[in-house]
């Protein structure tokens, strides 16, 4: 039996209510939609939260879903939505100024002694829109297609493309910069 054809079993037999088969399902697909809550979120407990909240979230519609898609690619989206929703609250809330604190730390760092050029990409990349980070990290990465990114995202591959472009020049500006 493929690959496809075990997870689409998985899948049904968790929609006919066995708890074993979702828990097999959430297992498998748990570690990438993790990836992808970190990818958006840039913290880990943020990240784990979101990563639980979207398995919970995936047991409650699990009768909704129609296997159109694989089941990491629906969890993905799930877990996608709800880091979006997640920062937009976050910023009506004005949280927003601890990461501002977070970039100035990391400025004074940079300035006091000069940190390696993997932290200071890390960096970069914090300081860069959610749209562009969440592109530029799905198609670095985690190694997605840009049709992939788009599929996910649910937004044109233009616009991928453009955003992707968008986030090197920034990148690029902000790096030259520092």
């Amino acid at each position: 039996m493929n690959e496809d054809a075990s997870e689409r079993k998985l899948v049904l037999a968790a929609q006919a209510g066995d708890k074993e088969a979702f828990s097999e399902l959430t297992q498998r697909h748990a570690g990438y939609s993790y990836r992808v809550a970190y990818s958006i979120l840039q913290n880990q407990s943020e990240a784990e939260d979101l990563t639980q909240e979207a398995i919970l979230t995936c047991y409650r519609k699990l009768a909704d879903f129609r296997l159109e898609s694989s089941f990491r690619t629906w969890l993905s989206r799930i877990t996608v939505n709800l880091c979006y929703d997640y920062l937009r609250k976050k910023r009506r809330e004005g949280a927003l100024l601890g990461k501002m604190a977070d970039r100035e730390t990391a400025a004074a760092k940079d300035w006091v002694g000069r940190i390696d050029q993997s932290m200071e990409l890390k960096n970069a990349i914090k300081m860069l829109s959610d749209s562009h980070r969440a592109v530029l990290v799905m198609y670095y990465e985690m190694d997605l297609d840009v049709k992939s990114v788009a599929r996910l995202l649910k937004i044109p591959v233009g616009t991928v493309k453009s955003r992707l472009a968008g986030a090197r020049a920034t990148l690029r500006e902000i790096l030259e910069r520092g």
